[in-house]
């Protein structure tokens, strides 16, 4: 019975997301690799079949929309996505700054910060190698060089 009571009290939020995503025009496939969930998942979300969803894929989906949830009753039953107010609180702020530059690298390049870190770091042990084996290599002609000088 709880679990029934669940669903049928998340509908309010159900019907918020569904909305919220409608009205953005974003697709499934983007929305879902911009907060990581299946693109199934949120065509559950925007059916008409109750759906409970996650208070965090909340927020999830309110960032990915660039909003801020308000909850409308302390039970999170019932919320909104609103236009940000602008005022972030402090210990928010980094999290905030690291997830919007994780969705703008994915906009311009699609990956994600922690692929193209690996990617950066495959390049920089490349150019370690290649430096230390020229470096090795002009150190042999020079004492090629010098053995001949004598």
């Amino acid at each position: 019975m709880l679990i029934i009571m669940d669903v049928i009290l998340n509908m309010s939020n159900q019907d918020t997301i569904r909305n919220a995503i409608a009205k953005s025009g974003i697709r499934y496939n983007r929305l879902s690799k911009l907060i990581g969930v299946h693109p199934v998942t949120i065509s559950r979300w925007c059916s008409d079949r109750p759906t409970p969803i996650r208070e965090s894929n909340i927020y999830n989906v309110a960032r990915a929309l660039d909003k801020e949830v308000k909850w409308l009753n302390k039970s999170k039953t019932e919320c909104e996505l609103v236009e940000p107010s602008g005022v972030i609180e402090p210990e928010k702020k980094e999290e905030l700054t690291a997830q919007y530059l994780d969705r703008e690298l994915q906009k311009l390049t699609g990956l994600s910060y922690a692929e193209l870190f690996e990617h950066y770091n495959r390049l920089v042990f490349e150019n370690v190698k290649l430096k230390e084996g020229i470096g090795e290599t002009v150190k042999r002609l020079v004492a090629e060089e010098m053995g001949k000088v004598k």
